[in-house]
């Protein structure tokens, strides 16, 4: 039976996108995704494969005949400064007369002749084939010719990269020349050795660090940026250093971001010593880190921040485990040895047994990380290798206590955490993304004060885009975008509180302040611009806007109340220049904690203003 073949094009939302995997759909049924159901691009479209060989055959053996020599080309007349065509499709400028300069950022660099770079006794060999499709699926038969091909005809085998060019280091992954020796088309008849220039591979972005960002993110928004910048075929490749290539190709340029997972540390370091543009990170680097970094650039600066997303850590146990809910001390005293028996923390007596994952002799970021050091977790923990192997341990025993990232806690039960002097809190999408969850980590991407590489700056404004915090949604992360629920408050709560939000719905975003200042943290200046966005965008009136504001418990109930009332006018005092008037500022003083105001950390999460939209 005839059938079309396709991929999917959905690569923000769709697996069988991101992994490329070509659909066959028989003839006359709809041409569309089996997963998300949107249309297929096409594959095999124009003439037939065997026209489209012979086509590509011949045009290469006129090229090789008439002396001509084919180079490396970077797109956008090879230079990284060129403005990318965020509508797909690439802009390649004629090339101009004579051998054609590389341009690397303001700088030129000519190739060496033609002889030097692909004559005879370079000793590289690889063979060609013809138009095989790309991996996963089984490719079929090779088709040998005994000609050079065009740059768009893919390699057999990967091409062997020469001593690296100087060159910034984003630039080039640059491909060698190689000698190709193909097999004759005539049994017993010998072909001659023909030169064939590989495309080159161009690295556009690296990034390292946090094993967590990686894998649950990174690599999904490399693919989706690459494919809304135009690129086909992409695909996810490891690689030696135990990193993992994210590639895709446009008008016959391989194009990669690189991703090397390990640690936040590793992160920060590859930042220092020139491997990565971007480190990935699940905290804030410590003031010993922001020191050894200055060479790289000052990671205190705001502009060297970027917050991507937030992410929670759940606490599980058996579905036979009773216990509703923990604090922070007590989790901490148990991931260290000092607690050992649920009796002690509430629970049915007996043994604890705690379950940890796997740091890999400290070279990854784990969930436990959010609460104790990895050197200080008891020895007695045991470790499993994945968060899901630890769930379903963790499920089938009713001693065990483990930690998770949301979104992996399987069948266990997840209990609800509390700091002290705040209520118990379960980690709900909302409470994870205005931090009001105790163990809540925001995810961070941090850039060095290089800005030679224009596309940081262009894979930057992807990420904090609808189009790429849609992919932190898919990828489990609780992303930045705002959305509304209905309020809820504690029994807890006065009853001026209460009244102010009945019938309302809690926006998902509260602004915070940096340390002793009236001033907004560097997370709530661009909440404020997403919230007066989000206001527009749903045609909400201003003067359903209720701004409730908080303060911590340092000092008399007469000044934190003063301090609150402030605090809340900042917010709509901000608001106001952006257009948006509230129609309403509360100020609580230091009632309602979500955090310990004992701590330095607690007390800074509790000076906040939450956001609430009126009934219409």
């Amino acid at each position: 039976m005839a059938e079309q073949r396709g991929r999917c094009a959905n690569i923000e939302f769709c697996a069988a996108a991101v992994s490329q995997k070509i659909a066959r759909i028989p003839e006359g049924e709809p041409f569309v995704c089996a997963k998300c159901g949107d249309r297929l691009r096409p594959i095999d479209s124009g003439r037939p494969r065997g026209r489209r060989i012979a086509a590509a055959a011949a045009q290469a053996l006129i090229i090789v005949l008439g002396g001509s020599a084919i180079f490396l080309w970077v797109k956008n007349g090879a230079s990284f400064n060129a403005p990318l065509n965020m509508a797909g499709a690439s802009e390649t400028p004629a090339a101009p007369p004579g051998p054609p300069p590389f341009t690397f950022s303001g700088s030129s660099f000519t190739p060496p002749p033609l002889p030097s770079l692909i004559g005879p006794g370079n000793g590289v060999a690889m063979s060609v084939v013809a138009d095989a499709p790309p991996p996963p699926d089984p490719a079929p038969a090779p088709v040998s010719i005994p000609v050079a091909l065009p740059p768009a005809v893919s390699q057999a085998a990967p091409p062997v990269a020469p001593a690296p060019i100087v060159a910034p280091p984003f630039v080039l992954a640059m491909a060698a020349p190689v000698v190709t020796q193909v097999a004759p088309l005539v049994p017993g008849v010998a072909q001659s050795t023909v030169p064939v220039a590989v495309p080159a591979a161009v690295t556009l972005v690296r990034l390292a660090g946090s094993n967590v960002v990686a894998t649950k993110l990174a690599r999904r928004l490399a693919a989706g940026y690459l494919a809304l910048i135009g690129d086909t075929e992409i695909s996810a490749t490891p690689v030696a250093d135990g990193g993992l290539d994210i590639a895709g190709m446009q008008t016959g340029q391989r194009e990669v971001i690189k991703l090397v997972p390990a640690s936040s540390a590793s992160g920060f370091t590859a930042l220092l010593k020139g491997g990565a543009e971007i480190a990935m990170s699940t905290r804030k680097p410590k003031p010993s880190e922001i020191e050894r970094l200055l060479p790289a650039g000052d990671l205190a600066d705001p502009t060297n921040e970027q917050i991507v997303a937030v992410q929670g850590v759940a606490v599980i146990v058996s579905p036979t485990n009773r216990l509703p809910v923990l604090t922070v001390p007590q989790l901490r005293d148990i991931l260290t040895g000092k607690t050992r028996d649920w009796g002690e923390v509430g629970g049915k007596p007996g043994a604890i047994t705690l379950y940890t994952l796997d740091d890999q002799d400290g070279t990854i970021d784990t969930p436990q990380d959010i609460l104790v050091s990895r050197e200080n977790v008891s020895p007695a923990a045991h470790p499993v290798e994945t968060e899901q192997a630890l769930a379903s341990v963790v499920a089938n025993d009713r001693t065990a206590l483990g930690f998770v990232t949301i979104g992996n806690t399987g069948a266990a039960r997840t209990l609800a955490v509390a700091e002290n002097g705040a209520a118990p809190v379960l980690p709900f999408e909302l409470a994870v993304a205005t931090e009001d969850y105790p163990l809540t980590r925001r995810i961070y991407f941090y850039t060095g004060s290089d800005r030679s590489n224009g596309f940081v700056k262009r894979f930057s404004e992807y990420v904090s885009s609808p189009a790429g915090q849609a992919v932190v949604e898919a990828a489990g992360l609780v992303g930045l975008s705002l959305k509304a629920e209905p309020a809820s408050a504690s029994t807890a709560a006065p009853d001026r509180f209460r009244q102010l939000v009945a019938g309302a719905t809690r926006v998902s975003v509260d602004f915070r302040f940096q340390p002793g200042s009236m001033e907004l943290d560097y997370r709530s200046t661009r909440d404020l611009e997403r919230l007066v966005a989000y206001l527009k965008a749903q045609h909400i009136a201003s003067g359903r806007l209720i701004l409730a504001a908080f303060a911590d418990n340092y000092g008399s109930a007469a000044v934190n109340q003063a301090v609150s009332q402030k605090r809340g006018e900042a917010v709509a005092a901000a608001l106001s220049r952006n257009g948006v008037a509230p129609g309403k500022v509360a100020a609580f003083a230091s009632d309602l904690p979500v955090a310990d105001n004992a701590t330095a950390e607690g007390r800074e999460r509790n000076r906040r203003v939450e956001i609430y939209l009126a009934p219409s």
